[in-house]
């Protein structure tokens, strides 16, 4: 009995023919049901394998070594039985002088895994790839693929990409042919040094009705994509964005990912941390840095649609907005819009957030221009620090508050006020208390003191119940603002914080939550002037020389408020919540 596996170099197709002793021996160390032969493997020129004859649930090793660009065609797993991938006896280095290091063509339901030996963290390296190549490519009707614990360096274009482009003479590509590049999971990845993007996915030549490109004078748009995961990927040192999606319809979730240092080519409209678009997303628990010289903006979204969600993220020192948001399209659910919340944001160029509802492109043309206020974005919990942005005192409607959370027109942040709740804006850490190490936990809370705690509005609705780290949301009386959740002690549960003594408090607010009355305790309180801010900061209550009188509250505005008590040059502040 002989094991076969189709091997093609230099544009010639070779069987060769492994004797059973030789894959058994193979077989006992990586446990495969093909091995591809180091011999054969080329380090000069692309390796094609064909894999026409290899069943589904099979196992596909390929020995340590360095070899050229390897094409894989025609795998075909299926969800239960998928064609896996690994890397066998050590890492496994392709370095491309000509094309894309790694490629899959016409395969479906295909695991690619560097996880072969468990002492090597990425079993696959692309060491390097020519100007305009990308590292790993998944293309020509490719779909259903996982990818993981592979590093990428030195390519001259994407980290990773993954589309197959409308073309004209292949009627096939276009959308209207009915693929779907679908259950896409890429993770646990690095991704560095990188002439494009870290991560590129779908075609951006067109949403819905405009499209670059035409046939015969007709447009024609790229195949959508569905259920899409990004999640656990370190990307670091981009040309071009660090992470860049387009068209995912439904399901697309980017989580847990590192970018730093992404935009170094410094290309206009594509120096963003994040460029989502035309489609439906959620995006959470991500790290977005710029640590170097030359720095990027921070999350686009454009003209995604209706149930989009943005949330549990830290964006640090980026140029322009925070995040830059555009529906150019008319929303899909004129019932919602997005969810952006408890998100960090430090010392943006601009301003934290900038909304945009103004159509720009759709089939009726009387819509172009107008704007879709009444669709509700909420932007709640989100902790701005430092904008660039400073409208104080100037001549138009944009005041202090846009600095922090912008408008293009004045009627969406009218219309938006009644969705934009409890978020903290300030250019002063005063009273934060905030981790200030170099960390990936840099602004997290450290005191049940700090004025993020307890202060968000609850968004138990939206599914929130993690901060970025995953510490359970919420720990005390409410949810903290930002993307950190106060982590109370070793050994606390989040009910046990709810009852913490009030003796150890130097302030305490009582009833709280309340409707009407509440009163003051604590031993930094007799005596002490009492401020009760909004979430903007606007004094809407003073008493003098408090002595535990009751205060009423009756006429203020449902919502967060803060009760600051000033005594011989010491204020100790405490949350209260208006029902």
């Amino acid at each position: 009995m002989k094991t076969k596996l189709l091997f093609s170099k230099r544009g010639l197709c070779y069987l060769i023919v492994l004797t059973l002793f030789t894959f058994n021996l193979q077989a006992q160390s990586c446990d495969c049901d093909y091995t591809l032969s180091s011999e054969d493997l080329d380090s000069a020129t692309i390796n094609v394998i064909w894999g026409s004859e290899i069943e589904a649930g099979s196992k596909i090793c390929v020995p340590a070594g360095v070899y050229a660009a390897i094409r894989f065609y025609d795998l075909i797993g299926t969800p239960e039985n998928r064609i896996t991938i690994v890397n066998c006896g050590g890492q496994v280095e392709f370095s491309a002088p000509s094309y894309s290091a790694i490629s899959l063509q016409r395969s479906s339901n295909v695991v690619l895994t560097g996880t072969g030996d468990s002492s090597i963290d990425y079993g696959f390296k692309i060491s390097y790839t020519n100007s305009g190549a990308a590292g790993l490519y998944l293309e020509n009707f490719t779909t259903d693929v996982e990818i993981d614990h592979v590093e990428i360096t030195n390519t001259g274009f994407a980290g990773i990409m993954g589309k197959t482009d409308p073309v004209c003479s292949k009627p096939e590509t276009w959308r209207s042919a009915g693929f779907v590049m679908k259950n896409i999971n890429i993770h646990d990845n690095y991704i560095h040094d990188v002439g494009g993007e870290g991560i590129y996915l779908g075609f951006t030549g067109g949403y819905k009705v405009d499209s670059n490109r035409t046939c015969d004078g007709t447009p024609v748009f790229g195949h959508w994509l569905e259920d899409i995961t990004i999640e656990d990927n370190i990307i670091d040192y981009t040309g071009l964005d660090g992470i860049q999606v387009n068209l995912a319809r439904s399901n697309c979730k980017i989580m847990n990912n590192i970018v730093d240092h992404y935009a170094q080519n410094q290309q206009t409209f594509q120096d963003f941390a994040m460029s989502i678009g035309g489609g439906i997303y959620e995006i959470y628990n991500n790290r977005m840095y710029n640590s170097g010289t030359l720095k990027g903006k921070g999350i686009q979204l454009i003209s995604a649609q209706s149930g989009t969600k943005v949330y549990n993220n830290v964006i640090e020192d980026n140029t322009f907005h925070g995040m830059f948001i555009h529906q150019r399209h008319e929303f899909d659910d004129t019932s919602e819009g997005y969810k952006i919340y408890n998100n960090t944001i430090i010392r943006p160029e601009n301003s934290g957030i900038h909304y945009n509802t103004t159509i720009t492109s759709s089939e009726n043309g009387s819509l172009i221009g107008t704007r879709q206020d009444a669709v509700p974005t909420y932007l709640m919990n989100n902790f701005i620090l430092d904008p660039g942005n400073d409208f104080e005192g100037g001549n138009t409607w944009k005041q202090n508050n846009e600095s922090y959370l912008d408008f293009n027109n004045k009627s969406t942040r009218d219309a938006m006020l009644a969705y934009t709740l409890t978020n903290y804006m300030t250019r002063d850490t005063t009273g934060l208390e905030l981790l200030a190490d170099n960390s990936l936990n840099h602004y997290a809370i450290t005191s049940s003191t700090s004025l993020l705690v307890d202060a968000g509005t609850d968004v138990a609705t939206f599914g929130l119940i993690e901060d970025i780290r995953g510490v359970e949301r919420p720990q005390g009386y409410g949810y903290d603002i930002g993307a950190f959740e106060f982590d109370y002690p070793e050994g606390w549960t989040p009910s046990q914080a709810r009852a913490m003594n009030p003796k150890d408090l130097n302030i305490v607010v009582y009833p709280n939550p309340t409707a009407n009355e509440f009163a003051v305790t604590g031993s930094k309180v007799t005596g002490a002037t009492l401020f009760i801010r909004s979430m903007k900061g606007e004094v809407v209550h003073t008493t003098y020389n408090y002595d535990g009188e009751n205060i009423n509250i009756s006429g203020l505005k449902k919502g967060a408020y803060l009760v600051s008590a000033i005594n011989n040059g010491e204020t100790n502040t405490a949350k209260l919540v208006k029902k």
